[in-house]
């Protein structure tokens, strides 16, 4: 792939962190850990467990359940029973922990799999009236997922404190992107989907939601 010198390694650090929103991780009322890299889960596990939030909510998408299973957990929430109730192309969940035990359920599926997430999440959040939510993922999706769940959440006073998967744990990172074609196309990628997001997935998706709101209304 890319060769790079030290100069050619500094021009390639932007692209990078213009979609790596993260910041530290801070307290807060819950933290959410969406779908994809398994390291994204263990991370989001070990800052509930340092006492970061007193929720924790897994998003597991269709072909992650059996990884999931190795982050050994003394109790699922019934997501086992759920895996075998639920057609594979349907099949998305939401594992939701606290002090006093787990729950596991499934959320919409829809076309584009951020997307879903944080429409599904934007309901927990006014149901369970969070106030302060954590984001954790990689750091290149973080633009994206930040700007899903704030399109999405119904409270515009929600604090979301986007937090990346630390670079020991993580697969790409803004000092090796380029070196791989993986991590390359994934960053170009990237840039496409926030560009598709912005400009078309989320108004459209935002206008159907309206337009079905005023039709409810009206019958």
């Amino acid at each position: 792939m890319i060769k790079s010198d030290s100069i050619f390694q500094h021009l390639l650090f932007p692209p990078y962190d213009l979609l790596n929103v993260g910041i530290k991780p801070l307290k807060a009322d819950c933290i959410f850990v969406f779908a994809g890299r398994p390291e994204r889960k263990t991370y989001g596990l070990k800052l509930y467990r340092d006492g970061y939030a007193s929720r924790l909510i897994f998003s597991v998408g269709r072909f992650e359940w059996r990884r999931f299973l190795q982050l050994n957990l003394e109790d699922y929430g019934g997501l086992l029973d759920l895996v075998e109730a639920t057609p594979y192309f349907q099949r998305h969940f939401f594992v939701h922990m606290t002090s006093t035990g787990t729950s596991a359920f499934g959320i919409p599926k829809r076309q584009f799999g951020t997307l879903s997430e944080a429409m599904a999440l934007s309901e927990l959040i006014e149901r369970l009236q969070i106030k302060k939510l954590m984001i954790i993922s990689s750091g290149f999706h973080l633009r994206r997922a930040v700007k899903a769940v704030k399109n999405w959440c119904a409270n515009p006073e929600v604090e979301l404190i986007p937090v990346q998967v630390p670079n020991e744990l993580a697969s790409e990172t803004r000092e090796n992107w380029w070196k791989s074609y993986r991590g390359f196309t994934l960053i170009l990628s990237e840039y496409l989907k926030n560009f598709l997001y912005t400009f078309l997935v989320i108004p459209v998706y935002s206008l159907c939601q309206k337009n079905k709101k005023a039709y409810l209304k009206t019958i």
